[in-house]
């Protein structure tokens, strides 16, 4: 038994330096980067870090694990907006994904499913809902929601994709 004293010491160590990084890790979100423009309307404000997750977990009416988040808002009121949320692994922005669709599909949200496609390995489900039209997909471990007004729409759609691969 004293043999395994000090290992059992180095080991309760090594996972007490992990759990402080852990907890560091998770209570301090950070925050992710925004295009300058979209569909050339610029960036006119952006919220990053916690305040940009409280807005996202808001929207979405759950809680999600995220630790780290951006939004931005481009031109005036309402002509381009993006919300990208980091959950801590992919398989969580999946499932996260997954809920989104699931509670759209329920049919007591505000958007109504227009279509899905396939680009680059994303899985992008389009809809529209409040006079715009909307993207969300994930992209490893992010997932990402673009409102754009309708004339707007697929050129916005493809700068993001450009920037969360």
């Amino acid at each position: 038994m004293k043999r395994y004293r000090p290992h059992l010491v180095i080991l309760a160590g090594t996972l007490l330096v992990l759990a402080a990084y852990g907890m560091t890790y998770f209570q301090h979100p950070g925050s992710l980067p925004l295009p300058s423009a979209l569909a050339e309307v610029r960036l006119s404000h952006s919220s990053k870090g916690a305040e940009a997750i409280a807005e996202f977990t808001a929207l979405q009416q759950k809680q999600f694990p995220l630790i780290s988040g951006a939004v931005g808002h481009y031109g005036r009121e309402g002509e381009v907006t993006i919300w990208v949320a980091g959950a801590p692994f992919a398989w969580m922005a999946r499932q996260m994904i997954n809920k989104m669709h699931a509670k759209i599909a329920e049919g007591n949200s505000p958007f109504r499913a227009i279509g899905e496609q396939t680009h680059k390995n994303h899985h992008i489900h389009e809809l529209e809902g409040l006079g715009q039209q909307h993207f969300y997909f994930q992209a490893g471990h992010l997932i990402v929601w673009l409102a754009v007004e309708p004339e707007l729409g697929e050129e916005a759609l493809a700068q993001t994709m450009e920037v969360y691969r």
